[in-house]
């Protein structure tokens, strides 16, 4: 029987000589588990819901709590987007409380549980560009004493990262809960003793995609507590939001990805943390930027100031068969993992080599990292709740007629999916031409 397009499409793909640096973590290079796996609930199989008293799902998920120290660890195969509904329905539902201090450079999914929850958001206020300082969300917090969560992206991504101790810290004196959206940093939890994650710090629920930086399938996350949510609470807000028939085949390789970075992850992060640094000493003879804030050391950002270079990077990466995860106007952006080695990095420090010998590299003075140039006052014109706004009727509506339309819809660029404007939120006549120039030229608006 003939294939359909999209297999013959993806057979396609895969076939062609090419090296990842975007995701998934696998890169393709690791044998994961077969449809021999691919199971349901049955007696001998135990139930990923609810799992048997003294059953291997049981003991597995309490040898989690104990590598990762957390007071509760679950393992979704909805992603991190299952993960982050059941954190923030979790912590809710537990406090009875709808009332949420969050910072706006959220995932589009975060705001997305917003809705789903009925959240009441508070957005953190700014002190200079689009991502709140450890100090803005600590004032935030003394100023809002009625919030029961702090939602917050760590790392973003950017990979740039928050300094959760500190924020947890204080948020504990007015008994909020640290809701932390870690997609992307499943792997600092494997590096110098898990100091750089938030996972484990008392008050804090951490979600995480593991396969986007490890060698996990597609849908692999896990969910953890350091709060006073429990296990059963987690599964309960799991169940709430996931398939009543979760992936037995993506759930085995969330804990087949944490078996090998114990047996071997320690020693490629070192290999993988040694061959991006040896890129940012090769290149930036070139006059190449790299940015190197507070964040991720092995996520691999190219910083420019042109709006045009970074496109033209891409495209001439991926003409040598070298594919990044995306790029926006003044950063690329690639996702290593211990799966890539050093031949993937060689192949790398060639081609862009040969871009820059032909193209100047022109470096943004930027210590605060990938940003973008916002118009003023955006986000500070809330009309309907995010529920409310989400709930109701819309139409497509060209960016250029939008003036005075309240935003049924996060309006984001994805990637990195990153909301610019939030559901309920009036579209001001200023923010226009902004938001065409960076390719927004239909929103949806509520009727």
């Amino acid at each position: 029987m003939k294939k359909c397009d999209f297999t013959t499409s993806i057979d396609r793909f895969v076939k062609t000589e090419r090296v990842s640096f975007h995701m998934p973590g696998h890169k393709g290079r690791i044998n994961l588990l077969g449809s021999e796996h691919d199971l349901t609930e049955l007696d001998g199989t135990d139930n990923l819901y609810s799992p048997v008293s003294g059953g291997a799902l049981e003991v597995s998920l309490k040898k989690l709590r104990k590598i990762y120290g957390t007071k509760a660890t679950v393992v979704t195969s909805g992603g991190a987007t299952l993960a982050i509904n059941a954190a923030i329905h979790s912590v809710l539902r537990k406090r009875c409380c709808r009332k949420v201090l969050s910072e706006r450079n959220i995932h589009r999914s975060v705001v997305y549980s917003f809705s789903h929850c009925d959240a009441d958001p508070v957005w953190i206020p700014l002190s200079d560009g689009i991502r709140p300082t450890t100090n803005d969300i600590i004032s935030a917090i003394r100023g809002n004493p009625d919030c029961v969560a702090v939602v917050l992206t760590s790392p973003d991504y950017y990979g740039r990262m928050h300094d959760i101790n500190a924020i947890a810290a204080e948020a504990q004196k007015y008994g909020m809960t640290i809701i932390v959206d870690g997609a992307h940093g499943a792997h600092l939890d494997f590096w110098q003793d898990g100091a750089m994650s938030s996972v484990g710090t008392p008050g804090v629920v951490t979600a995480q995609s593991l396969h986007k930086t490890l060698p996990a399938l597609t849908g692999s996350a896990v969910l953890h507590s350091s709060a006073d949510i429990t296990e059963e609470e987690l599964l309960f807000s799991v169940q709430a939001f996931g398939s009543t028939s979760p992936s037995y085949l993506i759930s085995l390789s969330a804990f087949s990805a944490v078996d090998y970075m114990l047996g071997e992850g320690a020693e490629k992060l070192s290999l993988l943390f040694s061959l991006i640094q040896k890129t940012k000493e090769k290149l930036s003879l070139y006059g190449v930027g790299f940015y190197d804030g507070l964040s991720d050391p092995f996520r691999l950002v190219f910083t420019f100031s042109d709006g045009v270079t970074a496109g033209l990077l891409s495209e001439h990466l991926v003409s040598d068969g070298i594919y990044p995860e995306f790029y926006d106007r003044d950063n690329l952006v690639l996702i290593p993992s211990v799966m890539n080695n050093e031949d993937d990095f060689s192949l790398l420090w060639k081609s862009a080599g040969s871009f820059f010998s032909c193209h100047s590299a022109i470096t943004p003075d930027r210590e605060a990292g990938p940003n973008i140039d916002l118009p003023e006052g955006i986000g500070l014109s809330p009309a309907l709740s995010v529920h409310s706004a989400m709930m109701s009727p819309w139409e497509w509506v060209d960016t250029a007629s939008c003036s005075g339309r309240i935003s049924a819809e996060p309006v984001s660029l994805y990637p990195p999916g990153t909301a610019i404007l939030m559901p309920g939120e009036l579209i001001r006549a200023e923010f226009l031409p902004y938001l065409t120039s960076i390719g927004i030229s239909h929103i949806k608006v509520v009727k």
